[in-house]
């Protein structure tokens, strides 16, 4: 079944600002899959302030991949930018 998963777009930041925040979204993605084996990317989008995926899985393994992918990147934020940057507020929608 396929599944549009997404975070809320946050207020007050940005989440990926650089380069190099984009290229530890994109890695977290494969993180991500490795983790999930039954999870299957069929797209994203990584947005300046939330992120879009359309996966091919059931939906409790889709929200489980996605919390993953949240924890990784805001572990990510928090130690490149502390608590200036982080994805409170950025629930699945």
């Amino acid at each position: 079944m396929l599944y549009h998963f997404c975070t809320n777009g946050l207020r007050k930041g940005l989440v990926f600002s650089s380069d190099k925040d984009y290229i530890y979204g994109m890695n977290s993605i494969a993180l991500c899959k490795i983790k999930f084996q039954d999870v299957k990317v069929m797209a994203f989008c990584l947005m300046n302030n939330h992120v879009h995926f359309i996966l091919d899985c059931e939906e409790k393994d889709g929200i489980m991949f996605l919390k993953h992918y949240k924890s990784l990147v805001g572990a990510y934020l928090k130690r490149t930018y502390g608590n200036e940057r982080n994805l409170a507020g950025a629930d699945i929608g």
